[in-house]
């Protein structure tokens, strides 16, 4: 809805073709907002760990994040020296595919969004 409002706004009296792309916002299937990258690291250790069910992944989310947070996490991704872990919900119980490419853009660029 935003998005169509923004683009709306933007094209309002525009010759097609003039809005830099770089204006148009870029918005995800999970409806997040790629703001813009943090860094650009595509040579790393990249380790994805599956959580069996939902009370294990939450339990994981919520040490991580803290309660508030963690409860409306649906993947995270963390960085250490030895590179950088993707937490998601195994797909036998939970198949989200899109959570599992957001937390890989997280390793690759950063934090690009705000929540």
């Amino acid at each position: 809805m935003v998005r169509l409002l923004l683009i709306s706004i933007l094209l309002s009296g525009c010759v097609a073709g003039t809005i830099p792309a770089a204006m148009i916002p870029r918005v995800g299937i999970e409806g997040y907002w790629f703001h813009e990258k943090e860094f650009s690291n595509l040579d790393q250790n990249i380790r994805v760990v599956l959580f069996e069910n939902e009370a294990k992944f939450r339990a994981m989310a919520i040490k991580t994040f803290g309660s508030a947070q963690g409860r409306k996490i649906r993947g995270f991704a963390v960085w250490s020296e030895e590179g950088c872990t993707i937490y998601i919900k195994d797909p036998e119980w939970a198949y989200e595919p899109e959570v599992l490419g957001h937390e890989l853009a997280h390793c690759l660029w950063g934090k690009f969004h705000t929540e």
